[in-house]
């Protein structure tokens, strides 16, 4: 299990720490495009680490099967009491505002509660918004979990027994194919998720068939 205050903190910092990557990549970014977002190591930009997770219908998923998507990463719980529906109820939102027959797009929900959110929870928590295509929820393994939040989205994440006491981020995160960060949203508020994010949605598409 994880120390919660020592989570909590490490997430202020990286989020202090990300603030200033955010602003200084945005004043690097050119001809509209979004900028790439987090450290550089060894001259390359920071990737989202290729993890094996699990689906709602038990299949084995990586990002890098999915190449040449564009991904909207959430996190969330199914037996979340405060902040998780509505953040569920945007993702389904932004599902429909794009269409559940572009398949261009993936959303990607996964659960900070892996030891209570199997496959067949995470399948009935689908079905309960919609079970709508192109929208996957993911579990794993606690430790591959917490590493994903903290060290590879750099969000804040606080486990604890009790759902009430389990604290994650409301942020939505905007990937591209090569699992490079390419956004933040504030998955609380509707209005930017269906204008922000679509309009950045759309800028990335443009930009992955320029480098087509």
């Amino acid at each position: 299990m994880v120390g919660g205050a020592r989570v909590v903190r490490f997430g202020v910092l990286v989020g202090l720490w990300l603030v200033l990557v955010v602003a200084s990549c945005r004043g690097k970014s050119s001809d509209g495009d979004l900028p790439v977002l987090g450290p550089v190591r060894g001259g390359e930009p920071h990737r989202v680490r290729d993890f094996v997770l699990l689906t709602q219908d038990s299949q084995s998923f990586r990002f890098s099967w999915y190449s040449d998507r564009i991904f909207v990463v959430s996190f969330f719980f199914t037996r979340c009491p405060g902040i998780c529906p509505r953040l569920s109820g945007n993702m389904r939102r932004l599902r429909e505002r794009l269409g559940v027959a572009d398949s261009s797009v993936l959303l990607v929900s996964i659960t900070v509660d892996p030891q209570y959110d199997r496959p067949f929870r995470l399948k009935r928590y689908w079905e309960a918004y919609g079970g709508l295509p192109g929208w996957v929820f993911l579990t794993g393994p606690p430790a591959v979990i917490e590493t994903l939040v903290l060290r590879d989205f750099f969000l804040p994440l606080q486990w604890d027994s009790v759902p009430a006491r389990l604290v994650h981020s409301e942020k939505f995160v905007l990937l591209d194919g090569e699992r490079h960060i390419r956004g933040y949203y504030n998955g609380l508020d509707s209005v930017e998720v269906l204008t922000k994010l679509v309009r950045d949605i759309e800028l990335l598409r443009r930009e992955m068939r320029s480098d087509a």
